[in-house]
């Protein structure tokens, strides 16, 4: 789950904490949803619903920033590559993919279309940088899989409730 995921990282901060020098600042890099490219998950809203619980939890961990790996389709990792040309009427040439939503660890496609991740990082940010504490009913047929994050400006206006489900596909919240 997105809170089990973070917990172990926040875990990691935390002895961190215990060895370096008081107030070092820390920074997250390359952390994500899941470990392996070519994961189904990474183009649908199943990914941005991990993410708001995710970065939640991520929040006790005090971090001076952090880097979801990564911003965009267009990379590579496996080493230096020598055709960098297009193949013609190919999926991937070149180490890249030219097909959209290929599963790659991406916030944008090949083309630049923003996936369901880049939503919900846009819509984080506007929400603000005030939490507000929020009680959150279990209800329903979701379990435990439901979680609720309140954000708001700390210079004013209104605040972004997001409500997210990242366990069960289908299941209804009371």
């Amino acid at each position: 789950t997105p809170t089990s995921c973070a917990a172990m990282q926040v875990e990691t901060v935390q002895s961190l904490r215990a060895v370096l020098p008081q107030g070092m600042p820390i920074y997250l890099e390359e952390t994500g949803s899941t470990a392996g490219p070519y994961v189904p998950f990474h183009d649908t809203t199943g990914e941005a619903a991990f993410v708001v619980p995710y970065v939640a939890a991520m929040a006790e961990a005090n971090l001076a920033g952090a880097h979801w790996w990564c911003a965009s389709d267009l990379y590579t990792e496996h080493g230096s590559i020598t055709n960098y040309t297009w193949i013609p009427h190919e999926d991937y040439s070149g180490g890249m993919p030219r097909a959209e939503f290929t599963g790659r660890w991406g916030f944008t496609t090949p083309s630049g279309v923003a996936k369901p991740i880049h939503r919900a990082f846009q819509l984080l940010r506007a929400a603000g940088d005030t939490r507000l504490a929020v009680a959150a009913a279990a209800g329903g047929t979701c379990g435990d899989t439901v979680d609720v994050l309140a954000l708001q400006n700390s210079t004013g206006g209104g605040a972004m409730i997001f409500v997210s489900n990242s366990g069960k596909g289908i299941c209804n919240v009371t």
